[in-house]
């Protein structure tokens, strides 16, 4: 038997999630046996892309790893609320 190739490997996780989609909400047997097979597809499918997935999974750690340098910095955000605060009943009176 030949090994599958990647793209064949991810059709199948495809396939699995529409079967696991269609059991009945009580048939474990068949779901434990369907996402067992699902983990060794990714296993396999992650030895076949070999570089490819490791360079995919240190760009996204690095992108990861930036999420917070968006973020509004706790003293300007403390300064907005001050002058929301202040500025709520400059229009009254």
């Amino acid at each position: 038997m030949e090994k599958p190739t990647a793209d064949e490997l991810r059709k199948r996780l495809v396939e699995i999630v529409d079967e696991v989609d269609a059991l009945a909400d009580d048939d474990f047997a068949r779901r434990y046996q369907l996402l067992s097979e699902s983990d060794a597809c990714r296993a396999a499918l992650s030895i076949a892309d070999g570089p490819a997935s490791e360079e995919a999974a240190k760009e996204w750690a690095e992108r990861a790893g930036r999420k917070g340098a968006h973020e509004i910095d706790p003293e300007v955000a403390k300064g907005l609320v001050r002058a929301n605060v202040a500025g709520s009943g400059s229009g009254t009176g």
